[in-house]
């Protein structure tokens, strides 16, 4: 063990765990951006804040293809192949709308919130899981 390593306090990450499982309980369907002063503005750019994930779901749903999306927005069927693949990073806003023009606006809206809520869900089971694992650690290191 390294001299200056800090000694691990579980108690600390039970703390974390739940103040974090508190905050994706409280989240709504549209995750919310506090430097948007209106809830109007906030529910509209959330609307178009989507992951690569979800236009490759977007696209299943309308039973399109990448090639034909490609050709709606002008780009080259690798773009909209790169799109679908950056499964943790937000796309383009424009590229988006244009995806929701292409797919219509309320398989768009529904596609988009069933997405959302199964991230939410696994990231609570996630957390809860975690959590389980260090309370079963304070209770062997106390008993």
């Amino acid at each position: 063990m390294k001299k200056n390593a800090k000694k691990h306090d579980s108690t600390f990450d039970l703390q974390k765990v739940q103040e974090e499982i508190q905050r994706h309980q409280e989240v709504t369907d549209l995750k919310l951006n506090p430097f948007i002063p209106t809830d109007a503005n906030r529910q509209m750019v959330e609307k178009y804040e989507i992951r690569g994930g979800e236009v490759k779901a977007l696209l299943q749903a309308y039973g399109s293809t990448q090639r034909e999306f490609a050709k709606f927005i002008n780009k080259s069927p690798d773009y909209v192949s790169l799109l679908c693949r950056a499964t943790n990073k937000v796309i383009k806003y424009r590229f988006a709308q244009m995806l929701e023009s292409f797919v219509g606006t309320d398989l768009y809206i529904t596609i988009i919130a069933r997405d959302r809520k199964r991230r939410r869900n696994s990231i609570l089971e996630y957390l809860e899981s975690k959590k389980k694992r260090i309370i079963l650690d304070q209770e062997k290191k106390s008993g």
